[in-house]
């Protein structure tokens, strides 16, 4: 059972508490309901997350969509464009969609659009998580406070999630130039994602404030909170393992797990408003990377500067690991088993890492 506890030790040890501020969470523990949750009980949970999960994703998808067709067609450039062409005689559809001028108008559009979109798809889509955690929602889920936090304590986890992005930088140089040969680019696949986003001003607000306020609602609110009745280091791992395959590229997903970790453990210990913190200068620093002048050389050096302080941060801390490991120990057998082995789990895995995947190909 000890390697179903190393994530969250390792976090703890990261942050090097001492043990008198250990109280908060050994309290909760005790305070926690007497009857303990059932096999059966885990199963349905991960069978509505999956569910509520899907449902976000196709909502906010088909809902970006619609807003930005009504955009394109209401747009006047567009329909004077496309009467030009029906006038030249080539009113097929296929000699309108085919044709280049048509293509870039119809892009500037959606790029223009695509920040708005995004903030009104999410903001209704996330009422998905009403399904299973009604009413604590808006509520506890946003509103749970544990451990006060200093501001030294987040700068270092801010530096564990830099960290985590040297290594994923480090996999993608590794592996660019073998996949390149193969028609695929881990780096292309990746900027496409987000350049409609950092098209606009509107856009950049959306990634960076809205997009981590709404993911911290859903995966470090509904999904952990809903998962944590089996475990702490359980609702951890799992909410940061469908936060990383959320995000269906497959080597945004490496970082996204391990971020997701480093998230989960802050909305956990400490409250919900500080992984949301986190989160948007995580976001906040990629867009001053993405749209600035900033040099490679730069980049890299800071990412070094802070995997070197990583490692420092988990040397320093690693004699708290056995004082703490037994914290967050699952509350029934196997959990993890159950989780991973769920069919609508292994389903919603697959489709998304499957889009990913369809992505790194085109």
């Amino acid at each position: 059972m000890n390697s179903d506890l190393n994530s969250k030790s390792i976090f703890d040890a990261a942050e090097n508490t001492p043990m008198n501020e250990l109280k908060p969470i050994q309290e909760e523990q005790i305070n926690q309901p007497k009857i303990q949750p059932t096999k059966k009980e885990l199963r349905h949970d991960i069978l509505t997350i999956c569910i509520a999960l899907g449902a976000y994703i196709i909502s906010v998808n088909v809902l970006v969509v619609i807003i930005a067709a009504i955009a394109v067609a209401v747009n006047s450039d567009v329909q004077k464009m496309i009467l030009d062409i029906v006038k030249q005689g080539g009113g097929s559809l296929l000699s309108i969609t085919g044709n280049t001028e048509y293509i870039n108008a119809v892009s500037q559009v959606v790029a223009k659009v695509m920040g708005p979109a995004y903030i009104i798809s999410a903001v209704v889509s996330v009422l998905w998580m009403l399904t299973i955690r009604k009413k604590k929602l808006f509520t506890t889920d946003i509103t749970t406070i544990g451990q006060k936090v200093k501001p030294f304590v987040i700068a270092k986890i801010l530096v564990l999630i830099w960290g985590v992005q040297f290594v994923s930088s480090m996999i993608t140089m590794i592996l660019n130039p073998a996949l390149e040969n193969a028609g695929i680019s881990l780096t292309d696949a990746m900027q496409q994602s987000i350049g409609m986003l950092f098209a606009t001003p509107m856009g950049i607000a959306a990634a960076v404030f809205v997009v981590p306020v709404i993911e911290e609602i859903i995966f470090r609110g509904a999904i952990m909170r809903k998962l944590e009745r089996y475990g702490t280091n359980f609702a951890i791992i799992v909410s940061s393992l469908l936060f990383a395959v959320y995000h269906m590229i497959w080597l945004q997903a490496f970082f996204a797990f391990f971020v997701g970790l480093l998230l989960a453990y802050t909305a956990k210990r400490f409250s919900i408003k500080w992984s949301m913190l986190l989160h948007i200068l995580n976001n906040g620093i990629a867009a001053i990377i993405t749209i600035s002048a900033v040099s490679e050389i730069f980049e890299l050096s800071t990412m070094i500067a802070c995997a070197i302080g990583s490692a420092v941060i988990l040397i320093i801390g690693r004699n708290k690991i056995s004082l703490i490991k037994e914290q967050g120990k699952p509350n029934i057998a196997s959990p993890f088993k159950i989780a991973f082995s769920h069919p609508m789990f292994i389903i919603t895995a697959v489709i998304l890492l499957g889009i990913g995947a369809l992505t790194l190909g085109m």
